[in-house]
């Protein structure tokens, strides 16, 4: 094989390592994690809790006070949810678990009027709430079984909360109450500062906005490496296979300038839905900017403006820099995958 083609070859493998990357990020999240692997984390020592002494009491701001033993409450109609828990500080893992439906015990209790937030008291003490809206989501569940097991206790038993949407810190554990107030309660961690919120982006939201984004800068790297081939000066681009000619360069030109408009709407539509803001970020307004970059070298390539070498070398000097935004991009996106835009907050604006 010539010299040329192997150096093609390791461009394209250069080329797909985000794609790569991307799917190992997405297998990660949706193989199930045994129990025995799963991840431990509490502020304090894991209690040790007689099933038959065990409580759940259901109070505050209702019509009708509720007590459940153990036995009581697991005969009730439960539901499975696969969920990852993942902790604002790196760590998680995903489970099956099964439980009672937060909005079901709601609906028992006959929530009142004016009611706020629905705070969760555990054995150790430590307290966190959902404001009532959230409660009542359908996918929050009062957790007595993980992964078809009785529910650890290192993992909260006899009952944990899980709710898919939000950080670990949310989903307490060894819960003895669930009070509804009328208030905006503040949670352990919320005392030290954390965030009330505490909202995980929606995966399926960012595993198909990172395909995207990884197959367009696949695209994007051929346009440049194709371009780089008819640049005036004398580069080693110039020995390119024959088949790199001026027709693949605008194909792969116009895929890239597609595709990379399709991800950033598809970006911003998810993002708006979910957060009611797009700029509001690092990683968005970093992406804007490449848009703009990237929708300005793709002008430049029109022939009329490509006629003359300096024409030519603008064009290819913008186009490359789009193409090293975007790569950027992408870094700082898969940053915010693995260590969570929570915590990268908490790091970039203390």
């Amino acid at each position: 094989m010539r010299k040329s083609n192997l150096k093609f070859v390791g461009f394209i493998f250069l080329l797909t390592i985000p794609l790569l990357l991307v799917g190992i990020i997405h297998l990660s999240r949706i193989f199930i994690t045994p129990n025995d692997q799963f991840f431990e984390l509490q502020k304090g020592r894991v209690p040790n809790i007689d099933q038959d002494d065990w409580t759940l009491q259901i109070s505050g701001k209702i019509h009708n006070k509720i007590s459940f033993n153990y036995d009581n409450f697991t005969d009730l109609d439960s539901k499975k949810e696969v969920a990852t828990l993942e902790c604002v500080e790196g760590p998680y893992g995903t489970a099956e678990w099964e439980g009672i439906p937060l909005i079901e015990i709601l609906d028992m209790a006959d929530v009142k009027n004016g009611a706020y937030d629905v705070v969760f008291i555990a054995e150790d003490y430590y307290s966190d709430s959902l404001n009532l809206e959230e409660a009542e989501a359908d996918n929050i569940l009062l957790a007595f079984k993980m992964n078809g097991k009785r529910l650890p206790k290192e993992q909260g038993f006899p009952v944990r909360l899980v709710t898919p949407d939000h950080y670990g810190y949310k989903w307490v554990k060894w819960i003895v109450e669930i009070k509804i107030v009328n208030y905006d309660y503040v949670g352990y961690w919320e005392e030290r500062g954390w965030s009330d919120n505490a909202m995980r982006t929606n995966f399926s939201n960012w595993i198909t906005h990172a395909y995207l984004f990884a197959l367009t800068f696949i695209f994007g790297g051929l346009s440049l490496i194709s371009g780089y081939k008819f640049m005036p000066q004398k580069t080693e681009f110039k020995k390119l296979p024959n088949f790199i000619n001026l027709r693949f360069h605008i194909i792969f030109s116009l895929l890239f300038v597609a595709f990379s408009m399709i991800s950033f709407l598809y970006w911003i539509i998810a993002t708006f839905i979910e957060r009611g803001a797009v700029f509001y970020s690092i990683h968005g307004m970093v992406s804007l900017i490449t848009m703009i970059v990237l929708v300005s070298g793709g002008i430049l390539g029109h022939p009329k403006l490509h006629r003359t070498e300096k024409g030519r070398t603008l064009h290819i000097n913008i186009s490359r820099f789009a193409f090293y935004l975007f790569l950027g991009s992408i870094i700082f996106g898969m940053i915010i995958s693995v260590m969570g835009g929570f915590r990268l907050n908490q790091v970039l604006f203390p």
